[in-house]
């Protein structure tokens, strides 16, 4: 299982709309749990954040509400990304669409940890979508991942956008990598 997501003050701050002073006054008084890295820093739990936002009235949003890194699987029809969505269900929410224009527009709701992109897909160019997403502040946190279908489009997937990307018949390795990789930013995080 992947390791537990925590926040900075400085994304609290961010939810609730105040300055970090206000949220490092809530910890101090103890009306919002955390606990000190190594470095001194201030760092709160996923669930004592959520738990947080509701009693205060805030709106919780969707990283903070979700129990497991949300991954996001486009195919290039549904059985596609069924498929993708089946290789990592165990360690990841997982939301599967067809690629669509409505893909776009549940992406910028969703705001997922993984977007999983089939490269080529018939209805929407998934090197774009990827390339989209890398240019995007409101995904710079996503993790953009290629499912290719021959290993030799793995490079060109990268130089789109991609930060990882496997041919489609390795996708035990890609699912080992993407574990890795996320659990290797929550660590991160958490420092």
């Amino acid at each position: 299982m992947l390791g537990e997501r925590e926040f900075t003050s400085e994304e609290v701050a961010r939810y609730c709309g105040v300055t970090r002073p206000a949220v490092v006054s809530w910890i101090d008084r103890s009306l919002l749990p955390a606990h000190r890295t190594g470095g001194g820093h201030r760092r709160i739990l996923r669930p004592d954040l959520a738990r947080f936002l509701e009693q205060q009235g805030y709106e919780v949003p969707p990283e903070v509400s979700r129990v497991r890194p949300l991954l996001f699987a486009v195919g290039g029809d549904p059985v596609n990304a069924d498929v993708l969505a089946g290789v990592f269900a165990q360690d990841f929410e997982v939301h599967a669409a067809a690629a669509s224009i409505d893909v776009l527009l549940s992406l910028g709701t969703l705001r997922p940890d993984v977007l999983v992109a089939a490269i080529p897909m018939p209805a929407l160019d998934g090197a774009r979508l990827l390339l989209a997403a890398s240019r995007s502040p409101a995904m710079a946190d996503t993790l953009r991942v290629a499912v290719v279908a021959r290993a030799d489009q793995a490079t060109s997937a990268r130089r789109q956008g991609a930060e990882i990307a496997f041919p489609c018949d390795r996708l035990g390795e890609l699912y080992a990598a993407v574990v890795a990789r996320v659990s290797d930013r929550q660590r991160r995080q958490m420092v």
